[in-house]
């Protein structure tokens, strides 16, 4: 079962990438975004969209250079 080894909120709070522990000396990263829907009859509903799933890394360095490489955000 993955856990939660590290997670960074972009400045503005719209964006989070978070770097996973796979429990099997594997690690990755996801992207997600801060989505807004129309929902008829109820207005704007805002929720989290995953944008972007990484592949497996050795390290959660590793996973960590390569979502810095990777989404532009996370290298301010």
């Amino acid at each position: 079962m993955k856990a939660i080894w590290k997670s960074v909120n972009s400045r503005d709070g719209k964006r989070l990438v978070e770097i996973f522990d796979h429990g099997d000396g594997f690690y990755s990263f996801e992207e997600s975004r801060e989505a807004i829907e129309d929902i008829p009859d109820l207005g704007p509903e805002t929720y989290w969209m995953c944008s972007h799933v990484s592949g497996l890394y050795d390290s959660p360095e590793a996973a960590e250079i390569d979502a810095r490489a990777t989404l532009d955000w996370f290298r301010e």
